[in-house]
């Protein structure tokens, strides 16, 4: 029967209510009050190591750690970044959560959820080819609508992810839920799991691969996490992919600095640190870290009209 999870977004709906103003004023109560108890309700218990980490360091630095990992098969699989009722959920807060997925440990995730409590957004982080605006695959608010329409909300966002996490699971007690009026969703793109991917290489922790694999056979010996980004750069000048005429083309940051250009100097005026020549009056800049480096090899890719899923690498 669903009404007990019905009767819950009910309660928290009211919670929202009462006590929107101590809840707005910290980041902890909001978790405890609001964002733990959603994650009961579909089933993940914030007290089982095994199933949610909280505070998890997800990048280098002391202090990148993301309020909730949820884990599958003892890595993380989705990251979740809270702020307090009614904080503001803007493009600060979205940046904050793609870096977290993308330098996350041991490897990148690439889904993200940012929420207050109410609030609940969906984000894609390799999504790396459009605003950050746009890699919101769903948002909703738990206060809006009626409760049934809250629930479905709740269940499609968690059930988008449930392909990267093995452990995902609303209550089995819960029958199918009436259709209800939600938002409609953007389509995701199609990818192939597996650790051979490009895409799904692990940064933080690791050594550099052998070898990166590309859609037509040809295999490049790679050295550096630099060389990685340098060889994704070479293979497509050489295979005709990327011209002259294509730059400048800015960064998967896409603010100040250029990927490649025709002379070695950023989007800012500051001149390329690491400039590699690609050919055909091409120069590449490598001045990233390493999880960087990975995301502008897919970043180029994509620009270039190569699907990375086609691009693996070996050992």
């Amino acid at each position: 029967m669903i009404k007990p999870l019905l009767d819950e977004v009910e309660r928290l709906r009211e919670v929202m209510k009462q006590h929107h103003g101590y809840l707005s004023k910290t980041e902890s109560a909001t978790r405890y009050a609001l964002i733990d108890p959603v994650l009961k309700l579909l089933g993940w218990d914030v007290h089982d190591a095994h199933s949610v980490l909280a505070e998890y360091r997800a990048g280098a630095a002391s202090v990148n750690f993301v309020d909730y990992a949820l884990m599958a098969a003892g890595a993380p699989a989705t990251l979740i970044e809270a702020k307090s009722l009614g904080a503001n959920l803007a493009l600060k807060e979205l940046e904050q959560l793609s870096n977290y997925c993308v330098n996350c440990q041991p490897k990148p995730v690439r889904w993200g959820i940012l929420t207050n409590g109410d609030q609940w957004q969906l984000v894609d982080a390799h999504n790396i080819m459009v605003p950050l605006q746009d890699r919101i695959v769903l948002q909703f608010a738990i206060s809006a609508g009626t409760a049934l329409a809250a629930l479905n909300q709740l269940v499609s966002l968690f059930g988008l992810v449930a392909g990267h996490i093995n452990a995902l699971a609303v209550p089995k007690a819960t029958t199918p839920l009436p259709a209800a009026e939600t938002q409609p969703t953007k389509s995701l793109p199609h990818r192939v799991d597996g650790l051979s991917l490009l895409a799904d290489l692990v940064v933080s922790g690791s050594k550099v691969p052998a070898s990166i694999q590309f859609p037509n056979g040809d295999q490049v010996q790679v050295s550096s996490w630099a060389s990685v980004l340098k060889s994704v750069g070479l293979w497509l000048v050489a295979s005709a992919r990327l011209s002259a005429e294509q730059c400048p083309v800015p960064d998967a940051g896409g603010k100040k600095r250029f990927i490649v250009n025709t002379s070695p100097v950023h989007k800012d005026g500051a001149s390329f640190k690491n400039a590699h020549q690609l050919g055909g009056g091409i120069l590449l800049e490598s001045n990233y870290s390493a999880g960087s480096c990975v995301t502008n090899a897919l970043h180029l890719l994509k620009v270039c009209g190569v699907d990375p899923d086609t691009v693996r690498w070996t050992p």
